[in-house]
């Protein structure tokens, strides 16, 4: 999906969890646009049943959004992104179940060391199981692109405009994946485009 058509609820659907998220079609930044209010907030405090959640103080806090999708357990996550202000981290992963507490992602954080980590996240919490070595900002005005990649054998790696980021492997998550679901932690952010295969 690039957007073009101006709405996220379609072709594929997208279906908002907490914060705001909205589409501009035309312009430099172009795309899926999410704009979230810098804070501490600890993602695995709020991970749990994402796809159900609209509280007021998820309203504040995060934004995320989320589309149902089946998928192989080997696949390929492009996202096409500009991003705005160096701080506040973007979560952009693959998940398994109904609730969104269970999924593979990679996680962008500007003007960090590492800038970018490839994590399992479960019911228990996060699990780091690669990241860079380095920071990342990409916060220049121009797009993108993040590529979060599995294959059969549990292989995984990040690409940053098709440079490898990060690589590590993990088994442990079995059987078809349900969706994607991306969580701005306070930052402003524009999706560009989304594109998921089978790998």
């Amino acid at each position: 999906d690039d957007f073009s058509d101006g709405n996220y609820t379609s072709n594929p659907t997208c279906k908002i969890s907490a914060g705001t998220w909205n589409v501009d079609p035309n312009g430099s930044n172009h795309g899926l646009i999410s704009k979230i209010k810098a804070q501490k907030v600890n993602l695995q405090n709020v991970l749990g049943a994402f796809l159900n959640q609209n509280s007021t103080q998820s309203q504040n806090e995060f934004a995320s959004i989320y589309t149902p999708i089946k998928l192989p357990n080997a696949f390929t996550l492009k996202v096409t992104l500009t991003s705005r202000d160096r701080q506040g981290g973007l979560n952009l992963g693959v998940y398994q179940g109904t609730s969104g507490s269970t999924l593979y992602r990679m996680v962008y954080q500007p003007g960090a060391t590492p800038g970018i980590a490839i994590q399992k996240v479960t019911s228990s919490g996060a699990t780091t199981i690669a990241s860079s070595t380095g920071g990342y900002n990409l916060e220049d005005g121009q797009p993108h692109d993040l590529v979060l990649a599995r294959d059969a054998s549990g292989n995984m790696t990040v690409t940053v405009d098709g440079k490898q980021a990060a690589s590590g492997k993990d088994t442990s998550l079995t059987g078809d994946m349900t969706g994607l679901l991306f969580v701005n932690s306070g930052g402003t952010y524009y999706i560009r485009s989304v594109t998921v295969s089978a790998t």
